[in-house]
């Protein structure tokens, strides 16, 4: 029994020697010079210092959200998110020192101050902010993987990183709704340079993102420790997630990590759900920031597949100059007109249904809908 038990150490040792773990890059605290300014009121300059304190503090926090998202103040709906994460501000701003301090003759007490702003606590506030005023936008995930020569039925690095990203308030694209080697072949072409058969997934989707890459894993070592053999397995990742209407790269990521198992499989099981979780950890707020952002991959509204029917070529026509000019439209797409149909792809800042409603008021009457589709055809017809 001592043998037994020995033996049993022994291999636990093993196990925990030679698997390799990892974790997401913490944000590096930031540290911001700002100032913070407060009326004095019946004399009460601590009162005033108090509150210009907590002035500054907000301005550092501002800037701090500033270090997370390109062009913070172009950010859609930014005066909601700010106040939001000042809401929560509680602990964003971890140190201070007092660089200088004045009255102005108008009452005002100003103070100047450097300010360490926690990115960390400042991410795992904002993030899930952003994610909301976005509309929770929708991501397509397309992960080729491999275990040694074989490719496995269900992606394990697609399912680790789906977890993550749906508990960060994302909507997800189904992965049952795409298929197996249609969902291979785009994340093959998307590696390879050729997004376009990913934005026709994405679009096809409604995605606004799609997170695509490759991984494998492979036996580095085996051991027979007491009749078990125990194989050592690294794993490999490379994601890339991009804005699907533009192809513009948001964020770009590749990492290994090691495992063991009982057989190549489970050990590659194992590193595809370390490797799947570590990469939507980093992924799941740099994509809002970079959709909110301002910049050249920032979103510009979702896209809506308008379906037409019963129309002449030169109404379609008339149709889309109209589209255009209906507010929050972005722009407008023809995709296909065949036996008097028309297809086109909206862009608008909104829902589907509000464009519908729209519609309606162009004299177009509405007979199919859904959250990325509306069908409509001239009333009367």
């Amino acid at each position: 029994m001592r043998n037994k038990l020995i033996n049993l150490s022994v291999l636990f040792l093993v196990l925990v020697v030679v698997t390799g773990v990892g974790s997401a890059k913490t944000p590096s605290p930031v540290t911001v010079v700002v100032e913070g300014a407060a009326a004095i009121i019946d004399n009460n300059v601590s009162r005033a210092f108090d509150e210009a304190k907590v002035d500054a503090f907000r301005n550092a926090i501002e800037k701090g959200m500033g270090v997370l998202i390109h062009s913070v103040t172009e950010m859609k709906n930014f005066e909601v998110v700010r106040d939001k994460v000042f809401a929560k501000s509680r602990g964003l701003v971890t140190g201070y020192k007092v660089l200088k301090k004045w009255k102005t003759p108008d009452g005002i007490f100003h103070l100047k101050i450097k300010a360490t702003v926690s990115m960390k606590k400042l991410n795992d506030v904002l993030g899930p902010v952003v994610i909301d005023a976005l509309g929770n936008p929708i991501v397509m995930l397309l992960v080729n993987e491999r275990i040694g020569r074989e490719k496995p039925f269900v992606s394990t690095v697609e399912s680790a990183m789906l977890v993550v990203f749906q508990k960060a308030g994302y909507q997800l694209v189904d992965p049952s709704q795409i298929s197996k080697n249609e969902k291979r072949l785009a994340a093959l072409k998307a590696m390879s340079g050729d997004l376009s058969l990913a934005k026709e997934l994405a679009m096809k989707h409604n995605a606004d993102v799609v997170v695509y890459g490759k991984a494998m894993a492979f036996a580095y070592t085996k051991q027979k420790l007491y009749g078990q053999v125990i194989y050592g397995v690294k794993g490999e990742l490379q994601v890339r997630a991009v804005v699907s209407q533009t192809a513009q790269i948001v964020d770009s990521l590749s990492i290994s990590a090691r495992q063991k198992g009982m057989s190549l499989e489970d050990g590659a099981v194992k590193v595809f759900k370390q490797l799947g979780y570590k990469a939507g950890k980093s992924m799941m707020y740099k994509v809002a920031y970079a959709l909110a952002g301002g910049g050249p991959s920032a979103i510009p509204g979702r896209t809506i597949r308008v379906r037409v029917e019963g129309i002449t070529f030169s109404e379609a026509l008339s149709f889309k100059d109209a589209v255009s000019h209906i507010k929050n439209v972005v722009a407008v797409y023809q995709r296909s007109f065949v036996g008097g149909n028309v297809e086109f792809d909206v862009n608008i800042k909104g829902s589907a249904e509000s464009l519908a409603v729209r519609l309606e008021k162009l004299g177009y009457e509405v007979t199919g809908f859904s959250a990325g589709k509306v069908v409509c055809r001239p009333k009367g017809r």
